[in-house]
């Protein structure tokens, strides 16, 4: 027979499939000719059946890949699990601590300095929940000044450990936002540890400022901390990066997942070295 009558489909030279065109002898200039276009067609077949099996092949590669990403994706849930409930454990470990000492060493002076060490843990539980995302939003009419007024409470006892003093200037007269104060909560919180724990090694001041521009209402947290690096603050609000040896690097990107949630924007200007200052912008109300 010749070439034209059976063919391997394949350039692997791996038989995937065999077609049979024709089995006469090549005897004259037509046949040859004949044989020469049934080798073409042959070679086209053969491509197709080819490309056919490398799409196939890429498909499930693309699935293992898939597969290996989820993988990828879980390890790494469980990894930022594990470093939270780490960090969660060592802040508790910190409080009860200073507990266990002024109640065997000051019990006169015992129910004040809890006080001061429930705030704390009640700042810990704002952090962790700011990580969850709610049902839904329970908007009502806000006050600023109120949320920003119940928050300090709970941040001044890790404000006096690292030496930071907090300054507010709110005015009382500005008008309500419509807003779940119970995330507010959260945000306030977050963004108030955030700036402490960036002023951890020679304390200093955190200035929290609220004003009206262009009747829109603007918060601003500013710290005088290390500050942000040009690298990193591309990154600042993406979950799982943070600068913080023992960081988990959620804070941020819930802080930022609530404002918008809330219709506004949140930014930050910083040097390094030179502190920070976030700045959220609330959306006009209708």
């Amino acid at each position: 027979n010749c070439p034209a009558c059976y063919a391997c489909l394949g350039s692997s030279h791996q038989n995937i499939g065999l077609i049979v065109l024709g089995g006469s002898i090549v005897s004259s200039a037509s046949e040859r000719l004949r044989s020469v276009h049934l080798q073409a067609l042959i070679d086209q077949i053969s491509l197709t059946f080819e490309n056919h099996q490398l799409q196939r092949e890429l498909r499930l590669t693309l699935d293992r890949l898939r597969a290996a990403q989820q993988g990828m994706v879980e390890i790494e849930k469980l990894h930022t699990a594990g470093t939270l409930a780490a960090s969660v454990a060592h802040d508790i470990r910190n409080i009860l601590t200073t507990m266990q000492f002024e109640l065997e060493n000051e019990p006169l002076l015992a129910s004040s300095e809890m006080r001061f060490q429930v705030n704390r843990f009640a700042s810990l539980t704002h952090r962790l929940l700011a990580f969850s995302r709610p049902a839904s939003l329970n908007t009502v009419p806000t006050q600023l000044s109120d949320v920003i007024g119940k928050v300090i409470p709970l941040i001044e006892g890790q404000a006096a450990i690292n030496n930071v003093k907090i300054n507010v200037d709110i005015p009382d007269d500005l008008p309500p936002i419509e807003a779940d104060s119970s995330q507010l909560d959260h945000l306030f919180v977050n963004l108030c540890m955030n700036a402490i724990q960036a002023m951890t090694t020679s304390g200093g001041t955190l200035e929290i400022t609220g004003y009206l521009e262009n009747g829109v209402q603007i918060l601003e947290f500013k710290d005088s901390g290390v500050g942000v690096s040009n690298e990193a603050m591309e990154k600042l609000f993406n979950p799982f990066f943070t600068t913080r040896a023992t960081g988990v690097g959620l804070g941020l990107f819930s802080c930022k997942r609530i404002v918008e949630e809330h219709g506004g924007t949140i930014s930050v200007v910083s040097e390094p070295g030179q502190g920070a200052n976030f700045r959220i912008s609330f959306p006009k109300n209708e």
